[in-house]
């Protein structure tokens, strides 16, 4: 029979708990997973937009505020035309039925 050395012993379950706590880690931020990446597309995407208005303004709260409203803007207004030619759509559709 062989006889299990301490260390090796104490590596296994030390992994051992570092992959569990790793599995564990990512159940629970599984649910953040989408909003984090999407997060960080859009931050590479305006970044050089921020740094082209910090470079004329030199001011980082206003260039950061306009930066803002820029992603807004970018973002919401293809859903807000998206949900007004839906909404035209439907009554149409209602109107013909």
């Amino acid at each position: 029979m062989n006889k299990v050395d301490f260390n090796t012993m104490r590596s296994v379950v030390f992994f051992g708990f570092i992959i569990g706590l790793g599995i564990a880690m990512l159940y629970l931020f599984r649910p953040f997973l989408y909003p984090i990446f999407w997060a960080a597309v859009t931050a590479v995407m305006f970044y050089p937009w921020f740094e082209w208005i910090q470079k004329h303004l030199k001011m980082p709260g206003v260039s950061s505020f306009i930066s803002i409203l820029l992603v807004i803007v970018a973002i919401f207004l293809p859903l807000l035309l998206i949900g007004v030619i839906v909404y035209y759509q439907s009554v149409q559709l209602y109107a013909a039925v």
